[in-house]
């Protein structure tokens, strides 16, 4: 997959704002489960914004392959409109959860299995370590 559709769905999830709050406090379970409870809050706060990114990444990576290929023609001719003004920010909610509904109907599963395989992944390499 091109960097370009990985930005734009990366975009799309970042559009959720309460989506990129859970990220973080289920990062910071994350890290509490690990052992990492006693850490001063600053630097935990960086750690846990810094694992909610990984995870996004991941999930952003997961959604791309479980795209069927006619959807990354929606996705372009979506930022295309969005580039020339045609759709107006107001709408893009609508539009993002019209893509979703279109392409992956089982959208909300892939990103339930995409967070805890992250989480098993997360938890294992602590093990390991």
């Amino acid at each position: 997959m091109s960097q370009e559709y990985y930005q734009q769905i990366l975009d799309i999830i970042e559009k959720d704002e309460s989506l990129s709050k859970e990220f973080i406090t289920f990062c910071y379970y994350l890290l509490d489960a690990t052992g990492y409870t006693d850490l001063p809050l600053n630097l935990k706060s960086q750690m846990a914004l810094d694992l909610s990114l990984r995870l996004k990444s991941f999930l952003v990576l997961n959604l791309l392959n479980s795209l069927p290929p006619e959807a990354f023609k929606d996705l372009d001719e979506i930022t295309d409109k969005l580039d020339q003004g045609l759709i107006k920010e107001d709408d893009l909610n609508d539009i993002y959860e019209e893509f979703w509904t279109k392409h992956l109907p089982n959208y909300n599963e892939i990103i339930k299995k995409s967070i805890e395989d992250f989480a098993k992944l997360f938890l294992q390499e602590k093990k390991s370590n």
